[in-house]
């Protein structure tokens, strides 16, 4: 990134703009009235504050006139993704960093970069729990990605500026201040959050977040329900592969399961297997009919009594299709799970999108420190199932939670937005 200190436009805005702050402080500063009136001259208009305010007017208009620059100059960065209707930035080799919601892309979506530019993008690294994507592009020229930089090596106080493209293709900016930064949970992983005073909005999402020099400073994405930007430092993160099994099913195939625990024995009535904690909308898992509760006995045959137990499903093959052995409510059952990893279209045939009525009973309150609290559930979520049983009235799930205790804890189903996991209360 270019030294400001070289940048003479640069400094001769903000020379006149703190020249326009001093101004605007006399101004604003209140007067001294004398205790005798004041004479005709003294209180006749002045070439002073005439002169005063024509600087002040070719500041603002310097400044305006920077930053429309600044978005000509980052205007082969930020592309538009057609059917995913958001924005996305140039990453290193042509990829594109966007954000994402939880669900496959489509096969294919095409990038979009007035005039008359786009070229065909697919998935490379999206993730259930990750809020960021990294698509693969087709452009045998692809643009060149932006510098980009860490929060910490930014001051706060600083410029900032969040570019995305709209509906129609057309780059929109907007210029605030950068406040600094914070850590903080993000969509599962712990994120580098920027603070601006930019009123960050659904729009800009997959957009990014530049410095005055047209630096990347970080990507707009969805966290927790809310639209920050995170650093770039913690969008890297994100685009590495995983490295655990466990981390590799959940990004594969929408799957978080973990080790059977004495719990879950006395639970789910069978005592070994790999018990499903999570499955997320969507995805392979959940198509597959796997649900919170389930404990998976066996992969083609082979038994599994532990996470690593699943690698087969994460290796390389040439197949297109697993058969797992699972235990639901005391009962075996088989699940075939797609091998293939595309992922499924969110259209259908009609090139309409459909979506599900929300199932179960929503969540208005949790009281701090409450079994609930404890097992992570927030006003918003929807609670699907109790043990093998769908509540149907509210005195149902009352008189369940009732009967719950230590020693015969309730497992209950939770679903927000596309995560529908399982946790036991008591």
């Amino acid at each position: 990134m270019a030294n400001p200190a070289h940048n003479r436009r640069y400094l001769l805005i903000l020379t006149a703009a703190a020249t326009a702050i001093l101004v605007v402080g006399s101004l604003l500063r209140p007067e001294k009235r004398a205790e005798a009136e004041l004479s005709p001259a003294a209180s006749a208009p002045a070439e002073v504050p005439f002169l005063q305010r024509m600087t002040l007017r070719r500041s603002v208009e310097d400044i305006a006139d920077y930053f429309s620059d600044l978005a000509r100059r980052l205007e082969p960065h930020v592309v538009r993704l057609e059917k995913a209707q958001m924005s996305a930035v140039v990453w290193d080799g042509g990829m594109l960093a966007t954000a994402a919601d939880g669900r496959h892309f489509l096969d294919q979506d095409r990038a979009l970069r007035p005039p008359q530019r786009s070229w065909r993008v697919w998935p490379e690294r999206v993730a259930p729990q990750l809020p960021t994507a990294l698509l693969e592009t087709s452009e045998e020229d692809p643009p060149r990605a932006p510098p980009r930089y860490a929060a910490g090596f930014f001051t706060a106080g600083g410029w900032a500026v969040a570019a995305w493209r709209n509906a129609g293709g057309d780059l929109d900016y907007l210029a605030g201040l950068y406040l600094g930064s914070s850590r903080r949970p993000c969509q599962g992983v712990q994120a580098t959050v920027l603070r601006t005073n930019l009123g960050l909005r659904e729009e800009m999402i997959g957009g990014g977040v530049f410095d005055v020099d047209g630096a990347l400073m970080g990507l707009i994405v969805w966290c927790d329900g809310k639209v920050e930007a995170i650093d770039v430092s913690t969008v890297e993160r994100t685009f590495e592969p995983p490295q655990i099994v466990s981390e590799r099913v959940l990004a594969r195939y929408g799957l978080r399961a973990e080790q059977l625990t004495e719990r879950g024995v006395k639970a789910f009535g069978v005592d070994y297997g790999v018990q499903v904690t999570e499955v997320w909308v969507g995805w392979e898992a959940y198509q597959a009919g796997l649900r919170p509760g389930d404990v998976i006995i066996a992969v083609d045959g082979d038994p599994a009594t532990a996470v690593t137990d699943l690698e087969p499903l994460t290796l390389p093959v040439a197949r297109e299709n697993f058969d797992l052995a699972v235990v639901r409510n005391g009962q075996k059952r088989q699940v075939r799970l797609n091998a293939r990893t595309e992922g499924q279209a969110p259209f259908g045939p009609a090139g309409v999108g459909w979506s599900q009525a929300p199932a179960g009973f929503r969540i208005e309150s949790v009281e701090a420190g409450s079994p609930a609290a404890t097992a992570d559930l927030r006003p918003g979520d929807r609670l699907l199932r109790i043990g093998a049983d769908r509540p149907e009235t509210i005195a149902e799930i009352n008189k369940a939670l009732l009967e719950a205790s230590a020693k015969k804890p309730a497992f209950v189903v939770v679903q927000r937005g596309r995560r529908v996991w399982g946790a036991f209360l008591g």
